[in-house]
């Protein structure tokens, strides 16, 4: 099977200096998720024994887009100064309820979301570290993953103890179906996954 290269574009979307981070810290963050989702991961032996055999390199891989939906030469990053200081999160396909995704919003309109991953990177609110659209719900318009700018990447603006990308990794998990093993519900619901064992909540421990 070949690996899958998805074309991905960066817009960051800045009220201030700090919020319009650089591209080294974007790179960062594509090494996350090109290790973990490929498991080149350097903390891959940190899975337990148990499930080992059932944690596998997903053949999907990350890259900034290199041409834009015009066709012009891109470096995959789009910069959009905004007078907004902080974003709000909401599920709806208007500018009023995710507004960073709407350039009438004070944010950046996607690019084609059949052709590439968008990614907004902003000062969220409201004490979320990120958000994605799942396949199949809301709208075209909206279909990517948000992310705080301090929770994105590695470096420079990235804050411990969410400066390790990782987050990044399980919104964009979301974006590809991924639910929780909970299945946001109860041990009734179902995530999806067959190979996964049931559960009521998120597991922070160590499986025995």
């Amino acid at each position: 099977a070949a690996v899958i290269t998805i074309p991905t574009v960066v817009h960051v979307i800045y009220n201030t200096t700090a919020q319009n981070i650089s591209e080294a810290q974007i790179q960062s963050q594509m090494q996350v998720l090109n290790d973990d989702f490929r498991r080149q991961n350097a903390d891959a032996s940190n899975t337990p024994s148990a499930f080992a055999g059932v944690a596998a390199d997903t053949e999907i891989e990350f890259c900034l887009a290199t041409i834009d939906p015009n066709g012009t030469a891109t470096t995959g990053v789009t910069r959009t100064s905004t007078n907004l200081t902080e974003f709000s999160t909401g599920s709806s396909c208007t500018a009023s309820s995710q507004p960073m995704k709407f350039t009438s919003g004070g944010g950046k309109d996607a690019w084609a979301t059949g052709d590439y991953l968008n990614m907004w990177i902003c000062n969220l609110g409201g004490g979320i570290l990120g958000y994605a659209q799942f396949p199949g719900s809301g709208c075209a318009e909206t279909d990517g993953v948000v992310m705080g700018y301090k929770y994105f990447g590695t470096i420079e603006q990235a804050q411990a103890p969410f400066d390790g990308g990782r987050t990044t990794t399980h919104e964009v998990g979301h974006w590809l179906n991924l639910r929780h093993i909970w299945g946001d519900g109860n041990c009734s619901a179902d995530d999806f996954v067959s190979d996964t064992p049931s559960s009521d909540a998120a597991n922070y421990g160590c499986a025995s």
